[in-house]
């Protein structure tokens, strides 16, 4: 892989799980924020660094957010960071009925 991760995300959502993975290699564990602010999962990376002398510094960032399908229950997002630098953050699906009825309208 180079050296400048693609942070352009990879999204699924199916019924077992809403799934985003992420190309964050460039960036550290501690350079790395998750939340939700109501349906809405936000990710931020953000990386800080100064040169030798402390003279100048380079920042870099990225901000992405997906809102959520209706029915994910943003208390159960979870978020791992592979060795590769590839950031996967899931959320179950809600559970379908296994016996869905429609109401009939008789007219």
């Amino acid at each position: 892989m180079s050296s400048s991760a693609d942070t352009s995300p990879k999204v699924i959502f199916d019924q077992d799980k809403f799934m985003v993975e992420f190309d964050v290699q460039d960036y550290s564990p501690e350079e790395l924020s998750i939340k939700t602010e109501g349906d809405v999962l936000i990710v931020l990376a953000k990386q800080e660094s100064k040169t030798k002398g402390g003279k100048s510094s380079v920042s870099k960032q990225f901000e992405q957010r997906f809102s959520l399908p209706s029915g994910v229950n943003p208390e159960k997002i979870s978020s791992k960071l592979s060795n590769r630098g590839i950031l996967t953050v899931t959320a179950p699906s809600p559970i379908a009925p296994t016996n869905r009825s429609k109401a009939v309208e008789n007219k």
